[in-house]
């Protein structure tokens, strides 16, 4: 088996990640093709389309009205924003998670199946993310260390709804069960991810091209996507294997599954 279903650190979480990521990229690009990007491309034309271009040599008169312009662009926005997510992040999220999952515990899910497995509890799916955003969006919002705080804690109730079948209050409950002991190294994760995330997009943003560069930007970021909830799944089974041995039970549940090796006298 090419992958480690045990406690990891932070090199082979991230291991673990880019090995998930290899091998089932086509199946993962695939869920993004049908859930998100097809909607984050028309979202970026609509934006490009409709965002004002800035005044030339402007007055303070003309910054203000030009500033009231993206106030009332961000408010037409507003509906589209809030169905990405609340419902198409959570879908997309949630078929990746499968999709890997099953490949690092060599049960290998397709494109369908983890898409159907996505929108089988839907409302479980976006109740469960709803309640992981809104403490996250009221952190943020009020200062930013409390919204990181509360995402440490409640990152993993995703992976939970999906993998255990646990929704609502009780899958942020478990979630920070999992996350005990592990919030450092989950940070140290978050911001790996993030500097990667930076460095990599900032090179379709020099594309001078308008259309080429959103359409660049949105496949790189759904590779990107794919590679963070890869890390988080790494991450999730590592924690579950500190926590509860999971790797012990994988592993018994592995040889009962197993041919039985053959003796000597069935060899002959």
């Amino acid at each position: 088996m090419r992958y480690e279903v045990r406690e990891l650190g932070l090199g082979g979480i991230l291991d673990q990640a880019v090995l998930l990521t290899r091998s089932r990229l086509r199946t993962l690009l695939g869920i993004s093709l049908v859930v998100d990007i097809p909607f984050n491309l028309v979202t970026q034309f609509i934006v490009l389309a409709m965002t004002p271009l800035p005044p030339p040599n402007p007055t303070l008169a003309d910054q203000q009205v030009y500033f009231l312009e993206l106030v009332k662009l961000l408010f037409a926005l507003l509906p589209l924003l809030l169905l990405d997510i609340l419902i198409i992040v959570p879908i997309s999220k949630a078929a990746l998670i499968h999709a890997l999952a099953g490949e690092y515990l060599d049960r290998p899910a397709g494109m369908k199946e983890s898409l159907k497995r996505a929108l089988r509890r839907p409302f479980g799916l976006f109740g469960t993310s709803f309640l992981l955003y809104l403490p996250v969006g009221v952190g943020f919002f009020f200062c930013v260390i409390p919204g990181v705080i509360a995402y440490l804690f409640f990152a993993l109730s995703t992976p939970v709804f999906v993998l255990e079948g646990i929704a609502g209050i009780s899958a942020l409950q478990r979630s920070i069960q999992l996350s005990k002991g592990n919030v450092t190294s989950f940070f140290a994760l978050l911001f790996l991810l993030a500097v990667v995330n930076w460095q990599i997009m900032f090179v379709p943003s020099l594309i001078p091209q308008d259309y080429l560069r959103i359409v660049s930007v949105v496949l790189l970021a759904a590779v990107l996507s794919a590679f963070r909830m890869a890390a988080l799944v790494a991450f999730y089974f590592s924690c579950r294997c500190q926590h509860e041995q999971f790797d012990l039970t994988y592993l018994a549940e592995s040889v009962s599954a197993a041919p039985p090796v053959p003796t000597d006298a069935e060899v002959v």
